[in-house]
């Protein structure tokens, strides 16, 4: 009887002891999990935005070209130099001599504010700064059809404003070879 009593009594101390000391350490064990579980909830979450990264970096990655182009195609300020230097590859490229070539300053534009309607006409692009170039070349009609061609398509915002077309002299230029007059605008930021 005696192992009996204890044995009752080593069962209720048994279950005393999992009531008091097992039932809270389970308890912390299921705040654990919880904890574990809302962790990966959140690194679920950071991985989805760490994809949305990487995709935002490769389309900022493929347009940084274009991004480039339309910085080449509007510069911030006059490019002097890139303007001559293109001008004069365009020029030899289609068999024309560049005689004179003369650069003005930048206007700023209003963006059409206030303007008539043959001052709007007269540019294309409003809100943009430009810069007046004037040139000379001597060369034949269908050289200076490229080249104007090639200007046109060239990665820089041009626009013809004015020609002039003269018949060259025969002793400086030779028959069939004319003399062209060129005003054409560059357009900045």
């Amino acid at each position: 009887m005696k192992k009996i009593i204890i044995a009752l009594i080593c069962l209720a101390a048994g279950l005393a002891l999992i009531f008091w000391a097992i039932k809270p350490l389970w308890a912390s064990i299921g705040k654990v999990r919880d904890e574990i579980k809302s962790k990966n909830e959140e690194i679920i979450k950071i991985e989805t935005l760490l994809a949305k990264q990487d995709e935002l970096k490769k389309k900022y990655l493929d347009s940084k070209d274009d991004i480039d182009r339309i910085f080449l195609a509007l510069p911030n300020g006059e490019d002097v130099s890139y303007d001559l230097s293109q001008i004069d590859t365009i020029a030899m490229k289609n068999g024309l001599l560049l005689s004179s070539i003369k650069f003005s300053g930048i206007e700023e534009e209003s963006g059409g504010a206030g303007k008539n309607a043959s001052q709007e006409s007269s540019s294309l692009i409003a809100g943009f700064s430009t810069a007046g170039v004037e040139m000379n070349l001597s060369g034949s009609y269908e050289a200076f059809k490229g080249f104007l061609n090639d200007l046109e398509s060239s990665l820089r915002t041009m626009e013809a404003s004015s020609i002039r077309i003269s018949p060259g002299k025969d002793s400086e230029s030779g028959p069939g070879l004319f003399e062209f007059g060129l005003n054409i605008n560059v357009y900045y930021q």
